[in-house]
């Protein structure tokens, strides 16, 4: 079992937010893919963590969006990933992504593959599910094993090693949220956002 800081972790969500605040937390109504992609820009290198089919870099082709490189880690053989563990990689790229991947990862591999990551790329992207959404379809999928709320994000993220840490709820344009929804969100402190998107720089970059 990995060693943490528990009181520097909770100094850390403190530090972002007040609890059952996520209401404060900006919004941005693009796809997660979309966020990312405008966000890495063109002729970068992307490390995509959890990538399945490849479906980030099918994506950005539909987007004529150049990668100047690309690689994948899964553990599932069949999608034929370019590596099956982060410990095999030695190469440094500009982003690592995890697109909807930690919520399958138990929280001390996560930080473990955070504390890695920070070794292999300048900046990360995550995504996963607003835990202040319905919840009914994370709890659908038995490969779920850990919800993380932005705030834990925020701080496992500076616990491994990052830095100008960006968090925003997300949704689709065609799910705009209406006077409605919102004021419904506030009385219930049910999200009409359905994910969350962590945008990071490396601590060690930002100093340069």
């Amino acid at each position: 079992m990995i060693t943490i800081d528990w009181s520097i972790y909770n100094k850390y969500r403190k530090e972002y937010l007040p609890i059952n605040s996520f209401h404060l937390i900006p919004i941005k109504s693009k796809n997660s893919f979309e966020l990312a992609r405008k966000k890495i820009g063109n002729e970068s290198s992307v490390l995509d963590f959890g990538a399945s089919d490849k479906h980030f870099k099918k994506y950005c082709d539909k987007k004529n969006h150049k990668l100047k490189k690309y690689k994948t880690i899964d553990i599932d053989k069949n999608v034929n990933p370019d590596f099956l563990s982060l410990d095999k990689v030695k190469e440094k790229f500009d982003y690592m992504t995890m697109f909807s991947a930690i919520e399958h990862i138990k929280f001390d591999d996560v930080l473990k593959i955070l504390k890695k990551s920070s070794e292999k790329a300048s900046n990360i992207i995550i995504t996963t599910n607003n835990i202040y959404y319905p919840l009914w379809g994370f709890f659908d999928d038995i490969t779920h094993v850990q919800t993380y709320s932005a705030r834990s994000i925020y701080a496992i993220l500076k616990i491994s090693g990052y830095t100008d840490i960006k968090i925003y709820r997300n949704f689709e344009k065609n799910m705009m949220p209406t006077i409605i929804k919102k004021l419904i969100s506030r009385i219930t402190n049910q999200d009409f956002c359905g994910n969350i998107i962590a945008i990071a720089k490396n601590r060690k970059e930002a100093k340069k």
